[in-house]
C-alpha cells in the first residue's frame, strides 16, 4: 500500500513513513502531520523505494527496520544511492544499535519526545 498526501495538504517538510504495521504507520503519520509536515506512507521498503524512484523527493524517511520484502537496512542503503541527501531515522522493536548512514535509531514503542528531537535535528541538517 502506498498512500500520498494531497497537494492541498502539503506544508512544512515532506516525510515518508515506512512500516509494515498499520498502527505504527498511522501513529507516525498523526505525529508528523500535527507538526505541520506532509506524509506519504509505504508498507515496506519495496513500496518506499518505488516512491523514491518515481521522482518523489523527501526531506526525511522514518522506517521500521524489520519488514517483509525489503527491510529498513536494505532500504537505507538504497536511499543513499537513489537520494543521497535524504535523512533517515530507523525504528525497531529489536535492540537499538547505531547504523551507519542513519541519522538515528529509535526503539519501539516510540518515545515521541525523543523522536521529536531526532526529527528536528535531521530536518535542520537537511537545510
Amino acid at each position: 500500500m502506498i498512500a500520498y498526501a494531497s497537494e492541498k495538504e502539503k506544508t512544512g517538510k515532506s516525510i515518508l513513513v515506512v512500516d509494515d504495521d498499520p498502527f505504527s504507520r498511522e501513529m507516525l503519520r498523526i505525529f508528523i502531520e500535527k507538526r505541520g509536515h506532509s506524509t506519504d506512507l509505504a508498507d515496506d521498503g519495496t513500496d518506499a523505494l518505488a516512491l523514491l524512484k518515481s521522482g518523489r523527493a523527501y526531506d526525511l524517511v522514518i522506517s521500521d527496520i524489520n519488514m517483509p520484502r525489503m527491510d529498513g537496512l536494505t532500504l537505507l542503503r538504497e536511499i543513499k544511492k537513489e537520494a543521497p541527501g535524504t535523512r533517515v531515522i530507523l525504528v525497531t522493536g529489536g535492540s537499538v544499535k547505531p547504523v551507519t548512514g542513519a541519522d538515528a535509531v529509535i526503539a519501539k514503542p516510540i518515545n515521541f519526545a525523543l523522536l521529536t528531537r531526532h526529527v528536528n535535528t535531521a530536518l535542520c541538517a537537511r537545510q
